[in-house]
């Protein structure tokens, strides 16, 4: 099974082959989903390119960037039941449809990079491009390939910036990627309240990624107040945009048709945070 799947993968996989170096040189944002977005005006982000995490696209901005790909690599995302690794049930899958019904409702025009086990959809086939480790454990820079073996599958920002490289791209600043922070944020734009802030946070979870990626790509961080844990070079987001951070609930940059989906995801143990 192993060596079919491999066969299949490799060629499906050598359609990222015509995005490689497409960005030769150009800088990017990479958008995470943290608290801090509800501190932002998204509309100074449009003078470079977007990479987007995860679920950037409820924002209600979002179609004010110059989004040209989100990446969202959970294995088996795309489909409108799963088994809740939380409860271990089967379920029906409340963030694919509050993610699938914001897409349709968009005009933007962007590729998604995702898990090639969501393969299946035939939705997002048109747009999407996958990715897959071939059952590579370790992420090393030697296996950084979107047209092959790519090892940068355990979270979003590590498969984001990963992309980048691959892209082309010299720079990117990260923006909404609040566990850079010092102290770090905890919490998501589309939950409810104020962030979280961690304090005591002992361990650096993204050591090994930035040592991994070291002069293969400049990164920079952008921050509201706070600095950066890691080696990079972080922005204030006063000093970047020349405004000040003003604070917007969830159902000010969420649509509330959304907020509803997500909070019945709540009731079913599918995400912890209240919305």
């Amino acid at each position: 099974m192993r060596k079919f799947v491999k066969i299949i993968a490799t060629h499906i996989l050598k359609r990222n082959s015509t995005l490689k170096n497409s960005h030769n040189g150009e800088i990017c944002y990479i958008f995470g989903n943290g608290a801090s977005l509800k501190y932002m005006n998204l509309n100074h982000f449009n003078n470079y390119p977007t990479i987007g995490l995860n679920h950037i696209c409820l924002h209600k901005q979002f179609e004010n960037l110059d989004l040209r790909y989100i990446v969202l690599i959970e294995s088996f995302f795309f489909y409108p039941f799963f088994k809740n690794p939380y409860s271990g049930r089967y379920q029906f899958n409340y963030f694919f449809k509050v993610f699938y019904n914001s897409i349709i409702n968009s005009n933007k025009n962007f590729r998604i990079f995702t898990n090639i086990s969501n393969i299946l959809n035939f939705f997002f086939w048109r747009r999407s491009n996958y990715l897959y480790s071939f059952n590579t454990k370790t992420m090393t820079s030697k296996k950084n390939d979107i047209a092959g073996e790519f090892s940068f599958m355990d979270g979003a920002l590590e498969a984001g910036i990963a992309i980048a490289i691959n892209l082309g791209f010299k720079k990117a600043i990260l923006v909404g990627c609040d566990y850079l922070f010092k102290p770090t944020f905890a919490g998501h734009f589309y939950a409810f309240g104020p962030e979280k802030l961690i304090k005591n946070q002992n361990h650096n979870e993204y050591e090994k990624l930035f040592s991994e990626l070291k002069n293969k790509i400049e990164l920079e961080v952008l921050t509201i107040n706070q600095d950066t844990k890691y080696s990079l070079k972080s922005h204030n987001y006063t000093s970047y945009t020349n405004e000040a951070p003003s604070y917007k609930e969830n159902n000010e940059i969420v649509d509330k048709k959304f907020l509803e989906i997500l909070r019945q995801a709540v009731e079913k143990k599918q995400y912890g945070n209240k919305i």
